[in-house]
């Protein structure tokens, strides 16, 4: 597995591989270090299912994933909302 880079272009500036954790390694030197800038990268990842977003976010309930999801409160809770809800074994 692999990450890309791209600027909002389209142009492909960059790639590394997956190393552990969903950790990607990259590399790349900055043309004007001494300069006080910004650098910013975002990842874009399609919806994930209701039990991942469960999981990753401390076991909530899905009563209140539900709501955060419809009333838009978290900034980039994309949840593939037809994916099924599992019973939770660790919650049980």
């Amino acid at each position: 597995m692999e990450v890309t880079l791209l600027i909002k272009e389209g142009l492909h500036v960059i790639s590394g591989p997956l190393i552990v954790n969903n950790l990607y390694k990259i590399g790349f030197t900055l043309l004007y270090p001494n300069e006080k800038s910004e650098y910013t990268f975002q990842t874009t990842r399609g919806a994930l299912p209701w039990e991942v977003w469960h999981r990753c976010l401390g076991h909530i309930g899905y009563d209140t994933l539900h709501y955060m999801c419809h009333q838009q409160l978290v900034k980039g809770l994309l949840v593939d909302k037809s994916s099924p809800i599992p019973d939770c074994i660790a919650c049980i």
